[in-house]
């Protein structure tokens, strides 16, 4: 996983690519929380369009939707275009609405309702 902060949007973009672990997403969750520019009321969009191979169980998803480093004001998305990505990630969705702190978390499978989830048109180059 690869992140950029783009702080002028109040947007967090991650690109996965390769094989999706816990492993990625713990590293993750650590590096943005110390980063600086980071902010938890900032939106998030995640691409796992380049995702090669998928290592998560149903107990990870329903231990990482319990808890999040973004706000419950925040708006994140997920663009997911592999139907066991979309799959999972709807069922990450689903169990995040179910836990104590949910932020307004979606998965798409096309970029532009991703982005205008988001009040975006697009993402900075």
């Amino acid at each position: 996983m690869h992140y950029v902060i783009h702080a002028e949007l109040r947007l967090v973009e991650c690109r996965v690519e390769g094989t999706w672990s816990i492993a990625d997403i713990q590293a993750f969750r650590s590096a943005i929380v110390c980063d600086p520019a980071f902010r938890p009321e900032f939106d998030e969009f995640i691409d796992t369009t380049a995702v090669t191979s998928f290592q998560l169980t149903t107990d990870e998803v329903k231990a990482l939707a319990a808890k999040s480093p973004f706000a419950a004001n925040s708006r994140r998305v997920l663009l997911a275009v592999q139907p066991v990505i979309f799959g999972m990630a709807r069922m990450f969705e689903t169990y995040h609405e179910l836990s104590h702190h949910p932020s307004h978390f979606r998965v798409f499978s096309e970029r532009g309702a991703a982005l205008e989830f988001l009040n975006l048109t697009s993402l900075p180059e």
